[in-house]
């Protein structure tokens, strides 16, 4: 895939497209290896993607939201422990 034509919505579609040949699909070794090898290029790019997207927000709230570095308690990155018996009580 050209760089200058990949966007993050194609490579996504191309991953899913990758990993339904590789479980349903009877694909060669060298067919394997070369998909494995098109998926990991495509999820580095889509990482890189998302963690720029990321900073990016990060930026934006800092700078309108006045936060000075704090995060929020509402930051929507914010990793959360799920609680499974919380809901038992």
């Amino acid at each position: 895939m050209d760089k200058k034509q990949q966007d993050f919505e194609s490579s996504v579609s191309r991953l899913e497209e990758i990993l339904e040949i590789m479980e349903n699909d009877t694909p060669s070794l060298k067919e394997m290896l070369e998909l494995y090898r098109e998926g990991v290029e495509l999820s580095v790019f889509c990482m890189g993607t998302l963690n720029k997207a990321q900073e990016e927000v990060s930026i934006l709230r800092q700078t309108a939201g006045g936060l000075d570095g704090a995060e929020s308690r509402d930051d929507p990155f914010e990793l959360v422990a799920f609680d499974e018996d919380a809901d038992d009580e």
